[in-house]
């Protein structure tokens, strides 16, 4: 989930179900620390959705990308990243009773404060950013946790490409589309045949022309 501030007791109370059922859920800085009435929570930061994750926020601070003097650097201890990597928009040093600290900050008022935190809850689990990581960092952490729930990418290469699958009888077939105006390259898992104009790529790898926008069958 993106940073949603507000969440509403309905949608808490699916998340919450679907987690315990077995479902990794991903949550930015600042989500739900606001009520449907947009007042603040007294006693916990992010109100009963801290409860039930596991996860408090401590303090939280904005960070300012214009005074580098002061920034917060996260740095990554797991699996899924080895580099460091300049924290933004937010910077919330969290904590949890039982859950794994993913990542901690370096520099900054939070120095050492942790700054990802996973946490088991029945089946499944929370993972909670108390700043945002970055492009790189963020794909790392998604393919990380995809591959715990055995989904795999559909190709590779450039970023700013789509790559959606589509059934069509009983063959996969896919939208490829480049959503920016410079040319890309990506590799797809299985050999691509394009549809609409009839072109038979013959081969795993796309030469993308600015906005282009493939659809096709893979073998």
């Amino acid at each position: 989930m993106p940073m949603a501030p507000v969440l509403p007791d309905e949608l808490k109370e699916r998340l919450k179900m679907w987690v315990e059922d077995g479902g990794i859920l991903i949550l930015g800085p600042m989500s739900g620390f606001r009520s449907e009435y947009w007042t603040a929570y007294k006693n916990h930061a992010l109100g009963d959705f801290g409860i039930w994750t596991g996860i408090e926020v401590d303090t939280r601070i904005p960070i300012d990308p214009y005074n580098k003097a002061h920034a917060s650097v996260l740095k990554i201890k797991s699996d899924y990243a080895e580099n460091q990597a300049e924290a933004s928009l937010w910077s919330e040093a969290i904590s949890s009773e039982n859950g794994m600290v993913k990542a901690k900050y370096v520099t900054g008022m939070h120095d050492e404060k942790a700054a990802i935190i996973e946490n088991s809850i029945g089946k499944g689990k929370v993972v909670y950013l108390g700043a945002d990581p970055g492009y790189d960092i963020m794909k790392s952490l998604y393919l990380y946790y995809a591959s715990e729930v055995g989904i795999k990418p559909l190709a590779s290469g450039d970023k700013d490409v789509v790559v959606v699958e589509r059934a069509r009888g009983k063959k996969e077939s896919l939208f490829v589309i480049n959503l920016t105006n410079e040319p890309r390259q990506i590799t797809l898992k299985k050999p691509f045949k394009e549809m609409m104009i009839g072109e038979d790529k013959g081969s795993n790898s796309l030469e993308l022309k600015p906005f282009e926008v493939l659809f096709g069958t893979v073998n």
